[in-house]
Parts: structure tokens; C-alpha cells; sequence
């Protein structure tokens, strides 16, 4: 701590005060001792030194503190200075605990005024714990010289360039004698001269500094060279600073790493047999070996092949492996020394030439780390001197032997690839090529000079770019690109090429790319024309869709049966869910009905490769039956084994359904057909009956006694018609027409027709009720919905029962189990009930009773149709039904009709009033002869002239050469039917009317055409004759415009006033000119124009007016036809000369037929 001073302290210097504060403070020791050695003064810090209070040393000799052994020298040293000689010198006290206390001591003799000793002054350092540190360190060298002396290692100190310390190892590396003593001499004389100034430089630079180690060249004393690597380290040596150096003699290890330098750089070239015996002799150098030798292993030879022997020859060229050297070596694993090799391996050749001394051995590995062979070294001298150094270059030679072994075999296995990989190249039936980066082929094969039509030497003058189909060109580029940057590692495409002829076909290709550090170095494409198999896979891909789509159920099982395909038909008809098939047998869908025998005739035959057809009656997860036609055949593999079986399979339930249904839809058409053939000859008759009754009755007086005989022909023709009327009905060749019937009155007048349909076993009985009122209905089809409910009804009860029909009225509430639009919920309805005391049915029949082909008959009994028929029947009337039945107890049908206010009786009409003819010219068309006579009658009577033909063939005849006003034509004749006849007039003759007649219109299919027409069904009234014919002139009629050239002022408003009533118009002019500016100023229909006018002639008038251009329709009018020849109006394109008239309908009829006539004379 410091040492605090008082305030006046610097007013004391100079004053004794002042001094003894300096002295009490210092930090050395003051000891001030007389003449005498006793002590005069002595300081706190020296006091403290010693371990004493100051009172206690105070007046005490300095010996009391000395050791013994310390007086002598010290007296010694006292003596100079009583000389007046001051000294300074180490010296040792005793302290007061006994313990040295060492001081570096500074003293001064003090001397008096006459030159006499009085005493002495010393000052003293406390240095105790650095001469401590001093023995350590001394002792530490002694320790050092001694194990330094004894290193093997060689070490020398060297203080300023010179040898102060050898050891003996350093001794004997130097001199070879270890007696030689080199202390004093400059180390630098010891090297070779080549290094004196490399090693002066290297010790100048260690004395002050930390070098790196050196090797460098020494010369021994007897001349000979040493290698010899130096370590340095700074020290001090005997107080000076100095240099360790740690010698090394590395001459083995330069020549080992000779050798390595040789194999890194001449071997490293070096390869195949030379670099084995190059290697050899290397090694042997490097080792200073009599032999060494690289051998491979022939396991298959149990012996070793010599590859390279140094000196060559000194081993045979196989040396049997059992008991050798080398096959202890290879059990070891590792670099082995195989000590007194001859002893121990007396058949090795090698051990033979290594003598009593080892043999050094190595395995040559793979880079696997496989077995290869050995190296062997006989005798190594090296290896005695400098084993880590030998192990060291043995490993580094075995390692590059084995690589070499690796290589070459690598090689020779790499050409042998190479060959084959050439071979497969060119014979690959796949194209393939090697590009370069840039895409120009460096090496194609002749798949791919085929699949293009180009030669090799064509092709490696292309790129793949040329080759590739524009519009794929683009695509292909990206993955290209990417390809070379490595974002992936190879790419697969579909593309199209171009040939060398033009053509194209689509490839598959793959290519890869080979690297190398410095990047992409080629690529290798695999190129297959997948046309024909895409054609194939679109195929395939149309047949397994087709397979997927096929109405059919199509089925796959193995040999065994196991089901491992199934179509969705398959699920549709069966129910069974393709999950639910797969790996189960066909025989869940057998019904039981087919016996054993029959699936052993199925198996039998497609076991023995042929193909089965028949008819399954299966059963369908729901239980159903169904019937299915099938084929199965065997599915054979590439070598004719049948390995799976293939069933199609088409449910043809329906077909046989329908067949029994046909059947019967075919009796009741050929019954139809019948009705409809009697009904048709029956109308023809009645028609001629009707017709000449009526016109006989016309012409008899009224109180002649023949019309009451005629009436009642007329009357029962009439009901003749009605009766053919129900027969066309029940054949459906009538279509149907509603109108209110009284319901009793309906079913009263069916009931007939109903009990001849009943066995006498079962009763009708019929129970009318007068509120049924009236319905809208046709009373044919009523008839019908009886006659089926009876028929059913009669079927259900069997032997023996009764079947009651009933009216009434009812107005059934929403809820009441009616089947239909429920059109009748909440209104009053007529009720007709038919019911059976038969067997009924149960709930599950009444859901499907009314489904269209449902029947509970036994095939061939039934078409399911009947009550289907009813339901649609009723429905299309606005009614509804209503079914009750009951198992054993019967059933009832209650048909529900909307009630209808029934129209009020009138009194007997009056025949309605007959149209007259007007002298039109009618031609009937008709095969039946006296429906012909009749015909011509009526008509004749009507006001028309008639015309008669008895087939079609007539009638175009006449057409052809007279055009009449209206055709009548029956509609069911040989030949031409009316039909066919109209459809050729509709071409021929637009315009032209035709009236259609018949006794039914279903004989014949009627086309577009004729179904336009009117029709008049046989028989027919008079009257209702005269009405229709006239219709049909009224409709073929349509407003002309005429143009009238004449100059009578009294003929031409007569004229007007017949077209205006008619409903045409009437232009007049007065001679050409006027003509001619009608016709370019509005369109014109007919031309009438008359022969004679004041000035022109009506022949000159229409040719010019044809010389105009304009071919309008023209007539000649002349007061005497006879007065004209036909052959002054050729050229004129005139359709008729006519006579004037005053008769208006006459007149209106030739205008109406002269237009018409034109028009089909122009076609």
C-alpha cells in the first residue's frame, strides 16, 4: 500500500526527518552495520525480509544470520571492503523461521574523515523466488542432458552456429562414431557443401525465430552422404540463448517417397503387363528387395497369376496357392509380415528366395474392397530399418496395383461391353441414336434408318430437329432445354416424324442424357414407332368400351368358374353389383329350373375347347326369373391353353313375352283384319243399296205404296251400317268418336255380345241404375272395356260363378284408391262396376295389374295387354278405376266416367238441304259396278256431268285428255289404289279436287297427301254425297284474276257480275294496247279474249301480246265455235275455245276449269 506522508513533508527535505521517511518507504531492504558487524540501523522492510521485528535485529552481528557455509565467503567479501571496494553479489540469509532468504545485494564501505573504515551501507532485493526458479531450471537441464543423451533420436545444441551439446544418436547419424565429440565445431562443417549456406540461413533464422523443419544434406566422416531432417526449438543452453535441434535420418523414407513420387507420376502413365514389372522394380529399389511380385487370383485355377515379377523370372508364372505365403497373407487381410517365410512356406518359390529373412505382403483390392490378388517383397531391408515407412509405400504400391488390376480388367470387360453394346445397338429393333447437345446425331442404328427411309450416312448428317414434325417440334424443344440444365433426368414423349418419302408415323421416345464435370456431353435416344399399338390401344380402348356399353351382359370367368369380369349389363340384369360378382360362380343366378345334366353338357363342351349356345332360365338377386340367350366360348392363351371363359349373354324375357303377346296381337289382327274386309264389302253394299233406295224413293209420288217398302230397306241398311260400324270399331280401323251416351242404354245394347262370350257355367246379371245418367265416350270403346273386364272376369272364376255389372253415380273423395288422373275426385261420376266371385288377387299382383304386358296367365294365354287397354281407354276419357279383391273371394272393377247433362230429344230434324251442281264435270273413280251406276245417278241427278273409270289407270287416261272438275275416287281398288291416285294427281294436277271414299281407311297406308283430302265413308246418303262434293269444289277453288279483251259493253259487265259473285275479279280491256298495259301492270290469271273485235282480231291480239313475252293462261271466246278452225289458233298457246254464255254457274265452271287445265297443260 502506498505510504501516506504528512502535511509538512515537503518542507522537510534536507532534514534528517526527511531522509528517514525516504528510507522507511523504500521498497529494498537498508542495513547499516559498523566496523564491528553489528547492526546499527536496519529498516522496517528489510526487518520484514528477514521474518524479525527491527528491535530485534538492532546491535546483532550480520553472522547471526547467515548460514554456516555462507560466513567464509562473506568474510572473504567483507575484507574488500573494508578496502573501500563496494560489490554487488547474490546473498543467502537465514530467515527467522530457519528458511532461505535470498537478496541481490548492493553495499558501500562507509569511511571517516582520516580514511578509516567505520562500516558499511547495502541495499537488498528480495530474490528468493527467482533463484528457486534458477535450481529448478538447472536441474531441469541435467534432466534434459541426461535423457537427451539417451534419445535415439539425435540432438545437438547449438549456441551461435556451433555444436554445445551432441547426443550420442546425433554422434553416430553425424560421424558414425559415437565417440566423435563435435562440441566447439561450426555445424555447417558437417554438411554437404551443396547445403552450408541453406543450413547457416536455416540456424540464423532459428536463433530468433520459430522455423520450419528441413532436410538437408550431411556428410559423415567417412565421406558417405546422410539425409537427415531438422527440427529446431529456441532455448537457452548454460545462460546463453541457443538452438535445439532434433535430427531425423529420413534417407529410408526419401527413397520410400521416391518410389511413391515414381508411382504418382511415371506408373501413373504407365498400364496393362508393363506397369506390372515397372511397378516391381520399384518397388524392389524402394524396399531394397531380392524380388517382388504381383500376382492375381485364379480361384477357379486354385493358384495365383503372376502379372510382374522384378527381376523377371525369379518366380514361376502360377504358383499354387494352398500353403504359399501369399495365401497367408489373403487370410490376414492387411499388410503382413510373414517372418522366417521359408521355415513356415517351404514350397513358396518366393519364401526360397527370401532366406531366413520375412516376406511382406499386401491384398490387392477392388474399389469394393473385393479380393484381387497380392504383392509380395522377399526380404526387405527397408522394412527392418523403417517398418512405417515400408507398410506405408507397400500400401500406397498395392493400392495403385490394384487399381491398375480394377482398370484393366474394367477395360477389357468395358471393350467386351462395348462390343456387345455395339452389337445390341445396331440389332436393336428399336431405333436408337446418340446426339450431341446441340441435336446433331453422332450415331444412329439401321431400326432407326429403316423406321425413317434414310441411309446412316444421310442421318448423321441431321439432326433429330429434321426429322420431327413441326407441330411437335416445339414441345419436344422445352423438354430438350430442360433436359440439359438438369431440371430432370430424362424425358418421355409421343411425337410425330416425317420420313424420308414424306410420310409420318408416330414414335415413342426416351431420352437420356449423359454428363460429365464439365456438363451435358450426349444423349441417347430409344426411339419405337407406336403407331400400329396405338392403333392397337385405341382398338383395345374401343372394345373395352364397347365391352362396358354392350346392352349384353358379358361375363369372364377362369377354368374353374370364379367370375373376374363383369359388365354393367351384367349389374343392370341380374341386380348384382360387379363387388358383389367378382370371385363368386355363375351358379348364384341358378333358378333350379335346368337339371344337372344340362350344366354337364355346358361344362363338357367348353372343356373341350367348342362353343356352347343355349338358353338360361335364371333367377335375379331379387329373386325374379328371367331367360337369357347365351354363348360361351374358351378364351385359349399364346400356347392353346384355355385359361378363361367369355359368356355373352342377352335377356330376352322380354322377347318371349312379347312373342306370346304377338301371337295373340296377331289372332286378334287377323280377326280384325276379317272384320275390317266384311265391313269394307258389307259398306260397298250397303252404299248401293242405300243410293238406289233413296233415288227410288225420290221419284215416286208420295202416295205411291212402294215408298213405305223402300223406307224400311232404307231403315235396315241403315242399321246394316251401324252394326259394319261396331265391326270396324272392334278391328280398330274406325277412329274413335266421343259423343254422350246413355250409359244403360250402352251396356244394354253390349250385353248380347257379352253373353256369348260366357260358357253357360257362369251368369251375367246386370243391374242398371237410372242415376248413371250420361258419360262422353265413344260406344265402342265402352263396348270394349266391358268385353275386357268380362273376359277377365270369366278367366278368374274358371268352371262355374256369376258375373254381375252395375251402374250408379258416385262422387268419390281424394284418398279413395282410384287409379288414374284422379279426374274424377270430387265430382259426380257415372259408376260402371263388373264383378266376379273368382279366386281375386293378392296386394302384390294389384300393384302391377295395370303395368302393359303384366299377366298372371300361363305363356300363350295372355298378352298383359287387356287391362292396360282399359286403364288407358278410361284414362283418355277423363274417368278412373277403382279395384277391390281379395284372395278365394273375387274381384271388382269400378269404372268412374265424368256425368254429362243428357241432350234433350228433338224432334225428327229435317233432312238437311242437298248443294246442287252447276254442270261441273265430276269423274268417279270406282272398281264395284254398281257402286259406279249409283254414282253416276246421283251425281247425274245432282246437276253434274259425270264421268266413269273403273281403276286408276282409266282415270289418268281421261285425265291426260280432259281434265274434269273434281276426281271421286274409292279408295280401295286393284292396281293404283286411291291413295297412290292422288298422290300422282296432287303431282300432275295441282289444284285439281279430290274426294276420297271408302268403306274403312286402314286397308290402305294413306300418304301426306291423301290424308289432306277430303273422305267420305261408305255408305252415305244422298245428300251427304251432294254436300262433300260440293266442299271439295268450294276448296279447290281460290280468287283468279281475269282479264277480259272485249269490246260487247253489254257481255263484259255480265261477265263481272258472275266472276265478282264468285269471288274473282274481272279486268276488262278493248282491244291490244289496253291488254298489253294491263299485263305489265299487275299480275293476270287467265286471258279471256274474244275472236272478233272492231278492228283487230282476237287471234292477232294474243299473238302479240305473246310476242310481248307474257305466256298468261288464255281462252277464245266466240259466239260459234264451229265458225273457228282449231288450226288458226296453234302457236297461240290457247287452252280452250268456248262458246259466250249467259249461264253463270256455266260460266264460272269454264273460267275455274280453264285456269286449272292451263296450269296442268303448262306442267
Amino acid at each position: 500500500e502506498p505510504r501516506v506522508v504528512p502535511d509538512r513533508f515537503w518542507a522537510l527535505p534536507g532534514t534528517a526527518e526527511f531522509f528517514e521517511w525516504l528510507v522507511e518507504g523504500a521498497n529494498e531492504g537498508v542495513w547499516v552495520l559498523d566496523a564491528e558487524q553489528r547492526t546499527v540501523y536496519i529498516n522496517q522492510r528489510m526487518a520484514s525480509m528477514l521474518g524479525y521485528a527491527v528491535n530485534e535485529v538492532l546491535g546483532r552481528e550480520v553472522w547471526e544470520f547467515f548460514f554456516p557455509e555462507d560466513i567464509g565467503p562473506y568474510r572473504a567479501l567483507n575484507s574488500r571492503r573494508k578496502q573501500g571496494l563496494d560489490d554487488v553479489s547474490e546473498r543467502r540469509f537465514r530467515r527467522k523461521d530457519g528458511s532461505e532468504l535470498w537478496t541481490l545485494a548492493s553495499a558501500r564501505s562507509l569511511v571517516g574523515q582520516r580514511g578509516e573504515f567505520l562500516g558499511s551501507f547495502a541495499m537488498f532485493d528480495d530474490i528468493t523466488e527467482r533463484r528457486a526458479a534458477e535450481r529448478a531450471l538447472q536441474e531441469s537441464e541435467r534432466r534434459f542432458r541426461r535423457l537427451v543423451e539417451a534419445s535415439p533420436d539425435g540432438v545437438f545444441v547449438a549456441t551461435e552456429g556451433r555444436f554445445a551439446f551432441v547426443n550420442r544418436a546425433a554422434r553416430r547419424l553425424l560421424s558414425g562414431d559415437e565417440s566423435w565429440n563435435p562440441v566447439g565445431l561450426a555445424v555447417v562443417d558437417c554438411a554437404m557443401p551443396d547445403w552450408v549456406a541453406k543450413v547457416a540461413e536455416w540456424l540464423q533464422g532459428a536463433e530468433s525465430a520459430s522455423v520450419p523443419p528441413i532436410e538437408a544434406l550431411f556428410r559423415r566422416a567417412d565421406g558417405t552422404p546422410v539425409r537427415l531432417e531438422l527440427t529446431a526449438v529456441r532455448i537457452p543452453y548454460e545462460g546463453r540463448p541457443s538452438v535445439l535441434v532434433i535430427l531425423r535420418d529420413v534417407s529410408d523414407r526419401y527413397r520410400i517417397d521416391e518410389a511413391l513420387r515414381h508411382l504418382a507420376t511415371r506408373l501413373a502413365h504407365q498400364s496393362g503387363d508393363g506397369f506390372y514389372a515397372l511397378a516391381c522394380r520399384r518397388l524392389a529399389a524402394a524396399l531394397r528387395t531380392d524380388c517382388a511380385v504381383v500376382a492375381r487370383i485364379a480361384a477357379e485355377e486354385g493358384c495365383l497369376r503372376v502379372l510382374g515379377c522384378s527381376p523377371e523370372g525369379a518366380v514361376p508364372e502360377r504358383i499354387v496357392l494352398e500353403g504359399s505365403v501369399a495365401e497367408a497373407v489373403l487370410r490376414r487381410g492387411s499388410t503382413t509380415v510373414v517372418a522366417d517365410a521359408l521355415a513356415r512356406h517351404p514350397e513358396d518359390p518366393l519364401a526360397t528366395l527370401a532366406g531366413s529373412g520375412s516376406v511382406l505382403g499386401a491384398p490387392l483390392r477392388d474399389s469394393e474392397g473385393g479380393l484381387l490378388g497380392v504383392l509380395l517383397a522377399a526380404d526387405p531391408k527397408v522394412y527392418e530399418a523403417n517398418p512405417e515407412a515400408a507398410v506405408r509405400l507397400f500400401a500406397a504400391f498395392a493400392e495403385r496395383v490394384g487399381a491398375e488390376i480394377q482398370r484393366s480388367e474394367a477395360v477389357t470387360a468395358l471393350r467386351k461391353a462395348e462390343e456387345r453394346a455395339r452389337l445390341l445397338f445396331d440389332r436393336q429393333k428399336l431405333g436408337m441414336a446418340v446426339s450431341s447437345p446441340d441435336t446433331r446425331w453422332l450415331q444412329v442404328n439401321d431400326s432407326l434408318c429403316r423406321m425413317l427411309g434414310y441411309t446412316r450416312e444421310e442421318l448423321l448428317r441431321l439432326s433429330w430437329r429434321d426429322v420431327t414434325h413441326p407441330d411437335d417440334l416445339a414441345m419436344e424443344e422445352e423438354l430438350h432445354r430442360r433436359l440439359l440444365l438438369g431440371e430432370i433426368e430424362e424425358y418421355t414423349i409421343e411425337k410425330r416424324h416425317l420420313r424420308k418419302d414424306g410420310g409420318t408415323f408416330l414414335a415413342k421416345v426416351t431420352v437420356v442424357c449423359s454428363r460429365n464435370d464439365d456438363g451435358p456431353e450426349y444423349l441417347l435416344a430409344v426411339i419405337e414407332d407406336v403407331t400400329a399399338a396405338n392403333r392397337v390401344a385405341t382398338e383395345r380402348g374401343v372394345l373395352m368400351a364397347g365391352v362396358e356399353q354392350a346392352g349384353e351382359t358379358i361375363l369372364i370367368t377362369d377354368v374353374e368358374g370364379r367370375i373376374e369380369y363383369v359388365n354393367p349389363a351384367f349389374e343392370r340384369t341380374t341386380g348384382y353389383s360387379r363387388a358383389e360378382a367378382l370371385g363368386r360362380k355363375p351358379s348364384i343366378l341358378k333358378s333350379g329350373v335346368h337339371d344337372e345334366a344340362f350344366y354337364r353338357e355346358l361344362w363338357a363342351t367348353i372343356l373341350g375347347g367348342r362353343t356352347w349356345e343355349g338358353r338360361f332360365v335364371n333367377r335375379r338377386k331379387d329373386g325374379s326369373i328371367y331367360h337369357e340367350d347365351t354363348t360361351i366360348s374358351p378364351v385359349r392363351s399364346a400356347s392353346g391353353e384355355i385359361t378363361h371363359f367369355v359368356a355373352v349373354k342377352r335377356d330376352v324375357t322380354r322377347e318371349i313375352e312379347m312373342q306370346a303377346q304377338m301371337a295373340q296381337a296377331s289372332k286378334m289382327e287377323s280377326i280384325g283384319r276379317l272384320a275390317g274386309g266384311l265391313a269394307h264389302d258389307s259398306n260397298n253394299m250397303l252404299g248401293v243399296i242405300l243410293g238406289q233406295a233413296a233415288l227410288a224413293l225420290e221419284q215416286l209420288p208420295e202416295d205411291d205404296a212402294l215408298r213405305v217398302p223402300l223406307r224400311e230397306i232404307i231403315k235396315a241398311a241403315e242399321r246394316s251400317a251401324a252394326l259394319t260400324r261396331k265391326l270396324l270399331a272392334f278391328s280398330r280401323r274406325q277412329a274413335t268418336e266421343s259423343r254422350v251416351v246413355e250409359l244403360n242404354h250402352t251396356v244394354e245394347e253390349a250385353l248380347g255380345m257379352l253373353r256369348a262370350l260366357l260358357p253357360e257355367s257362369i251368369a251375367l246379371d246386370w243391374t242398371p241404375d237410372e242415376a248413371a245418367g250420361a258419360v262422353r265416350m265413344d260406344p265402342a270403346l265402352l263396348d270394349q272395356v266391358l268385353t275386357n273386364l268380362v273376359v277377365n272376369a270369366r278367366d278368374a272364376i274358371g268352371d262355374r260363378g256369376t258375373i254381375r255389372i252395375s251402374t250408379g253415380s258416385v262422387a268419390p273423395d281424394r284418398g279413395q284408391g282410384l287409379a288414374g288422373e284422379q279426374a274424377c275426385e270430387g265430382r259426380v261420376c257415372a259408376l260402371l262396376a263388373v264383378e266376379d266371385d273368382g279366386c281375386g288377387m293378392d296386394s302384390e299382383t294389384l300393384e302391377h295389374i295395370f303395368e302393359p304386358f303384366f299377366t298372371t296367365k300361363p305363356p300363350g294365354e295372355g298378352t298383359g295387354l287387356g287391362l292396360a287397354t282399359v286403364y288407358g281407354m278410361v284414362h283418355q276419357h277423363g274417368g278412373s278405376i277403382r279395384v277391390r279383391s281379395e284372395l278365394g273371394r273375387g274381384t271388382c272393377f269400378e269404372i268412374l266416367l265424368p256425368q254429362v247433362a243428357m241432350e234433350a230429344p228433338t224432334e225428327q230434324a229435317a233432312e238437311p238441304s242437298r248443294a246442287p251442281g252447276s254442270g261441273e264435270r265430276v269423274l268417279v273413280v270406282e272398281d264395284e259396278e254398281s257402286m259406279r251406276t249409283f254414282l253416276r245417278s246421283a251425281l247425274g241427278s245432282l246437276g253434274y256431268a259425270v264421268e266413269a273409270a273403273a281403276n286408276a289407270e282409266e282415270a289418268l287416261a281421261r285425265l291426260r285428255s280432259d281434265p274434269p272438275d273434281l276426281v271421286l275416287t274409292d279408295l280401295v281398288m286393284p292396281g293404283l289404289s286411291g291413295a297412290e291416285l292422288a298422290e300422282r294427281i296432287g303431282r300432275d294436277y295441282p289444284g285439281l279436287p279430290v274426294l276420297l271414299m271408302s268403306g274403312y281407311t286402314a286397308q290402305e297406308p294413306l300418304t301426306k297427301e291423301a290424308m289432306e283430302l277430303r273422305f267420305l265413308p261408305k255408305p252415305f246418303t244422298i245428300t251427304e254425297l251432294a254436300n262433300k262434293v260440293r266442299e271439295a269444289l268450294q276448296a279447290g277453288r281460290r280468287p283468279l284474276t281475269v282479264l277480259m279483251v272485249d269490246d260487247d259493253d253489254l257481255y263484259v259487265p255480265l261477265a263481272r257480275r258472275f266472276l265478282e259473285r264468285a269471288g274473282h275479279r274481272l279486268v276488262s280491256a278493248t282491244g291490244s294496247e289496253e291488254a298489253l298495259s294491263v299485263l305489265r301492270s299487275e299480275p293476270i290469271d287467265l286471258l279471256l279474249v274474244d275472236i272478233r273485235l272492231v278492228g283487230e282480231d282476237g287471234r292477232d291480239v294474243l299473238a302479240r301480246i305473246r310476242r310481248e313475252g307474257f305466256a298468261t293462261p288464255a281462252v277464245i271466246q266466240t259466239g260459234d265455235a264451229y265458225s273457228v278452225s282449231p288450226q288458226s289458233l296453234e302457236g297461240l298457246e290457247v287452252a280452250e275455245l268456248v262458246e259466250k254464255t249467259a249461264d253463270s254457274a256455266r260460266f264460272v265452271s269454264m273460267v275455274e276449269r280453264a285456269a286449272r287445265s292451263v296450269r296442268w297443260l303448262r306442267r
